[in-house]
């Protein structure tokens, strides 16, 4: 078994079976073959809190984007900012915050996602005690965006003292 540790795939070694004719060594270097085992993935969830002014389904503010009635946000109680919908009364509706999709639109491009024509939203339905409205709103199947990437590239100390001695040499 190989490891490439560049792209994370494991190869296996395929070996056929050796020539009648030659020498048998370089026959069983010649018949082995890599075969990918299997290669290594990680995906990552993240949450983000967007700052937009009010909530995703509800025209409550958010607990940032408040009014200017406390003077720290660690000072705001927790359930202050509830609409009818958050609490679940019946015959409610959710109203989709059209801040909350355009800074979901911006922070799909600067993760360079696939931004779908078509998005919808779904009630994924279960018991939790916080859930009052017994379902949670999702977006599994029919996603705003998907298949977004961070490109990330390798850094070393060395590659940072350089950096440091241009910068230094252009400031003189």
């Amino acid at each position: 078994m190989l490891i490439d540790r560049d792209t994370g795939i494991v190869w296996e070694t395929l070996s056929s079976s050796p020539s009648s004719s030659g020498d048998s060594q370089h026959s069983e270097a010649t018949n082995n073959r890599l075969r990918p085992l299997y290669q290594t993935i990680i995906g990552i969830e993240i949450h983000a809190q967007l700052s937009v002014p009010t909530k995703l389904f509800s025209t409550a503010p958010t607990r940032q984007n408040h009014s200017n009635t406390f003077e720290r946000n660690d000072a705001v109680s927790a359930n202050v900012f509830v609409h009818s919908y958050d609490m679940a009364y019946p015959g409610t509706l959710p109203s989709l915050s059209m801040s909350a999709v355009k800074a979901s639109v911006i922070s799909a491009t600067a993760l360079n996602c696939q931004i779908h024509e078509t998005s919808r939203f779904e009630r994924k339905h279960y018991f939790y005690p916080d859930l009052p409205n017994g379902y949670q709103i999702t977006q599994q199947r029919w996603p705003l965006a998907s298949n977004g990437f961070v490109d990330f590239r390798p850094w070393s100390n060395n590659q940072r003292q350089m950096k440091k001695g241009k910068q230094n040499t252009n400031l003189r």
